[in-house]
């Protein structure tokens, strides 16, 4: 369900789950002030969600790290940017 209200706001690019809690965006913005924006209209979004589970209205929080591909030339290089970004 994360992954889905993900997509659907975002409308372009792609997301998935990386593992456990994790997922991971991969969208082309023209400025950092782009994704930035994005990244917290996610957050936004998810922490004004309910969530149906077995009944129950769960809400949930998310944290979120932007990482520039450009700057980063592997993969690796790119997940561990964000993450660090994610603690700030």
């Amino acid at each position: 369900e994360i992954a889905t209200l993900l997509r659907i706001t975002l409308a372009k690019g792609y997301v998935f789950r990386v593992g456990g809690e994790e997922f991971a965006v991969i969208h082309s913005f023209n400025s950092k002030d782009e994704a930035l924006f994005a990244a917290e209209k996610l957050r936004e979004t998810v922490e004004k969600t309910p969530f149906n589970i077995e009944g129950h209205a769960i809400k949930l929080t998310i944290s979120i790290g932007v990482a520039d591909y450009q700057a980063n030339p592997s993969l690796e290089s790119i997940f561990i940017a964000a993450d660090k970004q994610l603690y700030k």
